[in-house]
């Protein structure tokens, strides 16, 4: 029986592995710590009292309602901007990450379900905890950033430079092929 070898290390990839635990770090911090000392409060009174109680006023369950009040002007350009713009943006290295990371087939589609699953984390747990608005608009953004994300990962997948014949990257019934 054939003996499992152990993985290669990989510089390239550890590093990989570290930028995305940075990420995920500030991403955790602007979504849901916010301000650390509102974020221990919130979480003291939560855990006292079995779960936030928060009025439905500050809650969002309506698709795209957000998003068109923000676009109808209702809101100032900045705050529409840090809104709609922000929750998309703080999301597209979510999708160039997670498939630079991943293995295997399907990782368009793996990405893209991670990212809204991970939103939608993020948004319950908000609703939960009191430590922010939850909004379900912000699922469907942070998810449009995971596909943004997701387009300039093909795009630079696309633009990579095909392996040399001789580089040790390559299937070698491609070699095979291409020799005289």
């Amino acid at each position: 029986m054939p003996s499992k070898q152990p993985a290669k290390f990989s510089l390239a990839r550890t590093m990989l592995w570290f930028v995305f635990f940075c990420y995920s770090a500030v991403l955790v911090k602007i979504i849901v710590i916010k301000n650390s000392r509102f974020f221990m409060e919130r979480m003291r009174a939560t855990w006292r009292h079995g779960g936030y109680q928060r009025s439905s006023a500050t809650q969002n369950w309506v698709p795209l309602r957000s998003i068109k009040n923000m676009l109808s002007g209702r809101a100032n350009f900045t705050t529409a901007f840090e809104n709609v713009g922000g929750n998309i943006i703080i999301f597209i290295p979510f999708g160039i990450l997670v498939p630079l990371l991943m293995k295997g087939k399907y990782k368009f589609f793996k990405t893209l379900f991670l990212g809204f699953a991970l939103s939608a984390f993020f948004e319950f747990f908000q609703l939960y905890t009191g430590c922010g608005q939850f909004d379900v608009d912000d699922i469907i953004l942070n998810t449009a950033g995971t596909l943004a994300g997701l387009i300039f990962y093909g795009i630079g997948s696309l633009l990579k430079p095909a392996p040399k014949a001789n580089d040790d990257t390559t299937d070698s019934a491609v070699i095979n092929e291409y020799q005289p």
